[in-house]
């Protein structure tokens, strides 16, 4: 006759697994939502450097890396806003070659020109 007292760790083993299932499971269904969103804008979040305005006339912040964009805001001079691309499209702005860039400034997003932004 099979010695069933030698499977005795095993269901002891079986009810701490699904006692850790039941504390997964919970964790996850209590969690705030926000904690797995990865939206792009987190993403972003985690890539943002930091830089100054050095246009004393204050930086035009675009919907497009383009002269013509819509103008969405303009940031103060030696204002900090985020960096979050800094190659976005070559141009030739006001007599000068250089890069626009993907910017964030109070939660607008959008592009600006990088010859008037510290790095």
């Amino acid at each position: 006759m099979a010695d069933w007292s030698s499977l005795k760790p095993l269901k002891n083993h079986s009810t701490v697994l699904k006692l850790i299932a039941v504390i997964l499971v919970s964790i996850l269904i209590f969690l705030p939502r926000h904690a797995f969103n990865l939206s792009s804008n987190l993403l972003i979040n985690d890539k943002k450097a930091t830089s100054k305005v050095i246009a004393i006339s204050g930086l035009s912040i675009r919907d497009k890396p383009s002269k013509r964009g819509i103008l969405l805001t303009t940031v103060p001079y030696q204002e900090k806003l985020a960096i979050i691309d800094t190659s976005v499209s070559q141009d030739y702005v006001n007599g000068k070659n250089g890069y626009w860039y993907k910017v964030e400034y109070q939660g607008i997003i959008g592009f600006a020109w990088g010859n008037y932004i510290t790095q």
